[in-house]
């Protein structure tokens, strides 16, 4: 996959696009939709897919330090890579350019990309203030002899798949809802450090993860049924977000992975976590016997949610 920076080179002429336009955030059901439209027509067509998104996204930038995103720029490559795009073109997000207006910014893509075709969601807006939308890329497509492609919403019952939809259930702790609307597991990559050893107290040693993602959305404190990815293989695991009350009212935010059937040294390895389900809300217990008690109990549920997931999803 090549990934282009920003419009400074004009590589993207030299070969046939069919683009898409967005901030594609989650890349969830209704992206898939997109996604699956753009290579169906760069096959048919023997073009490049092209995804043209932005570092960061408009409402990261507009709303600096309160607006989370679901998947990190590094995750939503990974996951066009996994897709087959082509092409991605990243669009670095300044001030600047966040004034640009609808039809220069169309124009750019036209200098730049040349399109053959275009595909884009029902609800696309683009240019400063949002002001564009499909209707003059509509026009604008007629003009330059584009073939447009409008995908249209992707509802899961009576609700819209959206990112903002799903931002908001993954901040609830609803991840179940929220991977259906996904389409797959919410994930996310930590680093694991030196923690202060509760977990092996317990005897349920866990993996300290350095949370170096600060406009990344974490789900709400809790217990979860989760996989483990790391090393070539997949593991069974609880997930644990939150401030161990039960030891302390004075300590930080934590968050521990319980690895099951893994026995062994973890520091500085980087764990690819996929998370099932929540299991339970966080909680101050009287003793470390009774939270112990209760971590058995919530493996317990954790290998039972773990193992439905993987029979429902046929392995």
């Amino acid at each position: 996959m090549k990934i282009v920076r920003g419009f400074g080179e004009q590589a993207g002429r030299k070969w046939k696009n069919i683009i898409s336009i967005g901030s594609f955030d989650g890349i969830h059901r209704g992206h898939k939709v997109i996604l699956e439209n753009l290579l169906k027509l760069a096959g048919k067509y023997r073009a490049k897919s092209t995804i043209i998104t932005f570092d960061p996204l408009p409402k990261e930038f507009f709303q600096k330090g309160t607006f989370k995103v679901i998947s990190t720029l590094d995750e939503k490559l990974k996951v066009f890579e996994e897709y087959g795009i082509d092409v991605v073109c990243i669009i670095p997000f300044t001030k600047k350019f966040s004034q640009i207006e609808p039809l220069d910014f169309l124009n750019k893509i036209w200098k730049y990309f040349s399109p053959y075709a275009i595909v884009v969601g029902y609800n696309h807006h683009f240019g400063k203030d949002g002001m564009g939308g499909v209707s003059l890329l509509e026009d604008f497509s007629i003009e330059k002899g584009i073939y447009l492609r409008k995908v249209e919403e992707v509802k899961l019952g009576a609700l819209t798949v959206s990112s903002s939809r799903i931002r908001h259930l993954i901040a609830q702790g609803d991840i179940k809802r929220a991977n259906e609307m996904l389409g797959r597991k919410f994930f996310f990559s930590a680093v694991v450090n030196k923690g202060r050893g509760i977990g092996r107290i317990l005897s349920y040693p866990t993996a300290n993860l350095s949370l170096d993602l600060p406009n990344k959305i974490i789900p709400k404190e809790g217990v979860y049924a989760a996989k483990a990815f790391f090393d070539s293989r997949i593991y069974g695991a609880m997930l644990y977000f939150g401030r161990r009350p039960t030891f302390s009212d004075e300590f930080s935010f934590s968050c521990e992975l319980y690895i099951m059937e893994f026995k062994g040294n973890l520091y500085g390895k980087e764990i690819t976590v996929r998370i099932v389900d929540r299991i339970r809300e966080e909680k101050k217990f009287h003793s470390a016997q009774n939270l112990k008690s209760q971590i058995i109990n919530d493996e317990e549920a954790a290998r039972k949610i773990i193992s439905n997931s993987v029979s429902k999803q046929g392995g």
